[in-house]
């Protein structure tokens, strides 16, 4: 029965990736729920912790994205101890109340981004399951610099980041992920002061199964000087998710950083 579970999930996982909240696959109700950001090796580890909040065993399938639109192989550490590179990963039957975390890490110098999306049961109308993702990012003495959890975000054409910019050495890094298989998402980001005027405006395409991390003001470099914070609204003519890091170097050349509230409009 495990066996059958994972194979029905994994197929729903991979050949139906509009899957919204809510929506039915035979008999499976099914949320596929979505961070649009993962990193790790440089320095950033992304841990993800799942936690069964119902009152039965349930399982769920988690996959791995990269930018490039390629299944992304991972390191996840198995019941047994051992680790293995995988791009979709169900560990099987999570206890009521109980919870499976695993951290995406690597000693390489490189940094590997790209998007997760988990796929977990709707009983009673209510995801089984509850996902946080939480990045960490350490200095080259193995101290943590900065720390930030984010929940996830459910794919769709308009959202909304809610930001403020403390001075010239911080930004706004913002992720987009594109989850359908056609086509290419076209995204805008309009960007407004903290008056309400829209300050800059941003096109991008992100491609299918695509990812697009950027800050702020590698997108609209007139705003490096003046630009304090505001809202900035994300369009697109497909759904997409999106998230919102607030990035600082202080004096001390110690890089922080937090998440910024995404809201779906």
């Amino acid at each position: 029965m495990k066996k059958m579970f994972f194979v029905i999930v994994l197929l729903v996982f991979l050949l139906v990736p509009t899957l919204a909240h809510g929506q039915v696959f035979g008999d499976i109700n099914i949320h596929r729920v979505v961070f649009p950001q993962f990193a790790y090796g440089g320095g950033w580890t992304t841990t993800i912790i799942v936690t069964n909040t119902s009152n039965n065993p349930m399982q769920f399938t988690i996959g791995f994205t990269r930018s490039d639109d390629n299944f992304a192989l991972v390191p996840i550490v198995r019941r047994d101890g051992s680790v293995a590179m995988v791009g979709a990963y169900n560990p099987g039957d999570i206890p009521p109340k109980g919870s499976w975390t695993n951290t995406l890490k690597s000693a390489e110098s490189t940094v590997t981004t790209g998007y997760i999306n988990v796929m977990v049961h709707i009983v009673g109308g209510k995801d089984t399951m509850q996902v946080q993702v939480t990045y960490t990012l350490y200095s080259l003495n193995g101290s943590v610099e900065s720390q930030a959890a984010v929940f996830p975000s459910d794919p769709t054409k308009n959202s909304s980041l809610q930001v403020v910019r403390l001075d010239a050495g911080s930004d706004i890094g913002v992720a987009i992920a594109n989850l359908n298989f056609v086509p290419a998402a076209n995204v805008n980001l309009k960007i407004h002061n903290m008056a309400g005027q829209v300050v800059a405006s941003v096109n991008l395409v992100v491609q299918p199964r695509g990812h697009v991390a950027r800050f702020i003001t590698e997108l609209a470099p007139e705003l490096k000087a003046s630009w304090t914070g505001g809202l900035i609204t994300v369009t697109s003519d497909q759904e997409v998710s999106t998230l919102g890091l607030v990035t600082m170097v202080g004096a001390d050349g110690r890089f922080t950083f937090s998440t910024a509230s995404t809201v779906a409009q």
